[in-house]
């Protein structure tokens, strides 16, 4: 008895058990669904959504913003490199998804220095100095390629900056130069949204841009070399390198 038994017992596992592993070899849905979790996708890719970012950049000049000229009849010479340090907000919306509109705003602020090629035996300047500070406003596009949790993108913007240049020495703090103009910029950007949940993620960005400025020679009153000449160039352009999160509401 106990034998029949056990043979109707070893007969009804493998009848139960069989389909299950011919399905899951095969990757078949059986009675319960399938065998594989499905891949899990944060990207919602809702038609139309508003969204806000919060983003730190930096632009990286790829030309001298201004020169000094030390005596009479002397060389343009550079003002030494640096970077800008931006904080950026911007607001967007999606239409059918792949195409953004968005509105950008900004606050860059930028400074560099030269020391003075000649000895200091005319109470010459110890410093060249130079700063910069911008506030754009641009409106642009993007075009999204992907519907996935990584999403590359590329757009092209333009819009006014409120710019502020401030050229001046060291060593006479109340003879400077500053000016204040209203200015067109423009970049292309390309960039990558990396969905961390359904409405944020993190966005990094690059983007080339041109900011329109106006030459301009500062002389400052007196005799090279103690107040050297400061040369603004024209039209600057940069590389700029933007990353931070994205909301999407």
């Amino acid at each position: 008895m106990n034998a029949v038994f056990s043979k109707i017992l070893i007969v009804v596992l493998a009848v139960s058990f069989a389909p299950a592993a011919v399905a899951q070899k095969k990757d078949f849905k059986g009675m319960f669904g399938s065998f594989q979790r499905e891949r899990f996708t944060e990207n919602e890719a809702r038609d139309t959504a508003f969204g806000m970012d919060l983003l730190l950049s930096t632009l990286l000049p790829l030309g001298p913003l201004v020169k000094s000229i030390e005596s009479t009849g002397g060389p343009e010479n550079n003002l030494y490199y640096s970077t800008f340090f931006n904080v950026e907000t911007a607001f967007h919306v999606s239409f059918s998804y792949r195409y953004v509109a968005y509105l950008s705003l900004g606050f860059f602020s930028y400074q560099t220095r030269k020391q003075n090629a000649l000895p200091d035996t005319q109470n010459l300047p110890l410093f060249h100095e130079f700063e910069l500070d911008a506030y754009p406003i641009v409106l642009g596009g993007k075009y999204r390629f992907s519907q996935s949790d990584i999403v590359p993108y590329i757009g092209a913007g333009a819009g006014i900056a409120y710019v502020r240049r401030k050229g001046g020495h060291d060593h006479k703090a109340t003879v400077f130069d500053e000016r204040r103009s209203t200015n067109l910029v423009v970049h292309g950007q390309v960039g990558l949204e990396f969905f961390i949940a359904a409405n944020a993620g993190i966005r990094l960005e690059a983007s080339a841009m041109m900011m329109k400025l106006d030459p301009f020679t500062y002389v400052g009153g007196s005799q090279l070399p103690v107040t050297p000449t400061l040369v603004y160039q024209k039209d600057p352009l940069f590389v700029r390198y933007a990353s931070g999160i994205f909301l999407l509401f």
